[in-house]
């Protein structure tokens, strides 16, 4: 898959880590460089310097505001460009891509995790993406029996986010 990433331009070049962690500037870039632009039709008005931490020139992360794929971390619509970018948020960029029917389709509300509850900003985003077959969970044992979990909190590396 990184062979094909570099040749389509999706990434510029493999890091010495693959696993290493991505920002969510530069999983923002890889969305925004595997779509065309048809894919990413623009939804909403976000002018080029009105994302407080985010250059004028940083094109792939507006793409996806005016898409309403990334929509900010606070009322003020920052991004945090440098901070890692969790499997919650991935799972959250994703579930915002499904097409509507696929978002309905699959549509849910729990999950087998137990590290995501309910009142999660994450949950629908989870459940459902659990649901359609495109995210998953880690089986363990915990005490003394085998349970899910999907450890929404932990970071994303260029190797999980290219499979």
């Amino acid at each position: 898959y990184s062979d094909y990433a570099l040749s389509q331009g999706i990434i510029g070049n493999l890091p010495d880590d693959m696993n290493g962690t991505l920002t969510r500037q530069e999983f923002a870039a890889i969305i925004a460089n595997a779509l065309p632009n048809e894919a990413l039709p623009a939804v909403n008005s976000v002018p080029f310097g009105s994302i407080p931490d985010v250059y004028r020139s940083d094109a792939s992360i507006y793409k996806l505001y005016r898409a309403g794929i990334l929509a900010g971390n606070d009322s003020a619509g920052t991004f945090l460009p440098n901070a890692p970018i969790t499997r919650a948020e991935v799972a959250t960029i994703f579930f915002r891509m499904l097409l509507e029917e696929s978002r309905q389709q699959y549509w849910s509300q729990t999950n087998p995790y137990y590290d995501v509850s309910p009142a999660d900003w994450y949950n629908n985003a989870i459940s459902t993406m659990t649901s359609a077959g495109i995210v998953e969970g880690l089986r363990i044992k915990r005490k003394a029996r085998l349970e899910c979990q999907y450890y929404p909190r932990g970071v994303c590396g260029l190797g999980s986010t290219l499979l």
